[in-house]
């Protein structure tokens, strides 16, 4: 009998919990480059890029794009700098100036530090600007 109460009890917890985490668990954050698509060929010299998201809670939590050498040198997991190459924006979209020719664009979700978002939103594109 003590045991059945024991293993009750335990159930009970264990369900109690399971709702509580789940009531204070964060959404999935996603986020991808809907524009320019991979290999595309758009022409220049603005381009647009188009995010689609979901749990991610703009304005705080914001995107950053990582043109060319800057997606190629930037350490994953560390601040975005704020520097030519790494464009941040709050928005869903945002235009680039870019030259004629390929280009390779990464995309990071980060909070209002510019920490990239735990877990990692990432996304990339390959594209050609005439």
């Amino acid at each position: 009998m003590r045991i059945t109460r024991v293993a009750a009890t335990a159930a009970v917890l264990g369900l109690v919990l399971l709702i509580w985490s789940a009531a204070f668990a964060q959404p999935a954050r996603t986020a991808r480059i809907v524009s320019p698509a991979q290999g595309e060929i758009v022409e220049g010299p603005n381009v647009t890029f188009t995010v689609e998201a979901s749990g991610i809670r703009l304005p705080d939590e914001h995107f950053h794009l990582l043109i060319d050498e800057a997606a190629t040198r930037y350490v994953l997991g560390n601040p975005i700098p704020v520097e030519a190459g790494f464009v941040h924006f709050r928005t869903l979209t945002t235009t680039v100036r870019l030259a004629p020719g390929p280009h390779i664009v990464a995309l990071v979700a980060g909070d209002a530090q510019h920490a990239p978002l735990r877990p990692l939103v990432i996304d990339s594109r390959y594209f050609f600007v005439r």
